[in-house]
């Protein structure tokens, strides 16, 4: 832990912090024995990455069950400038949401906010209804109009 940097971080708080991260590596199962870690690719025999063993992990501990439900809180805070008299206001967005478990029937939360809209994006590219190329933000009227 000699190269972390928590130089930005008042020294009062590190004991905290730290005393959370660590109880949080415990409910994860890291000093268990119940929890093999995998450190190797089964094929190759290479060694894995920390992100890999770590995201198996939290795959093992994280995942939802067919009862479990997942809910999004959002609050987006806008502040709007009129360009030429440079009055300014705020506008905030707030989103509630919560999805359904496997045993409703239904999608989760995060499918129908992230992976529908994900889906009708490349749908659109597919189809050549979206002529931008490249990484893009959804800030263009020709991405973002279909999907809301």
């Amino acid at each position: 832990m000699s190269d972390l940097d928590v130089s930005y971080l008042p020294e009062s708080t590190l004991p905290s912090l730290f005393k959370q991260h660590y109880k949080a590596l415990i409910f994860l199962g890291f000093f268990d024995d119940k929890t093999p870690l995998v450190i190797t690719h089964k094929d190759s025999g290479k060694p894995r990455t920390y992100l890999e063993v770590f995201g198996d992990v939290l795959a093992k501990k994280l995942s939802m069950t067919d009862e479990d439900r997942d809910l999004v809180v959002m609050r987006h805070n806008f502040v709007i400038e009129e360009p030429k008299t440079k009055k300014r206001w705020n506008h905030y967005s707030t989103l509630i949401a919560s999805g359904n478990s496997k045993k409703q029937g239904g999608y989760t939360i995060m499918a129908k906010t992230v992976g529908m809209t994900a889906a009708i994006g490349c749908r659109m590219i597919m189809d050549n209804r979206i002529k931008l190329r490249g990484v893009l933000s959804p800030i263009y009227k020709e991405i973002y109009e279909h999907c809301l």
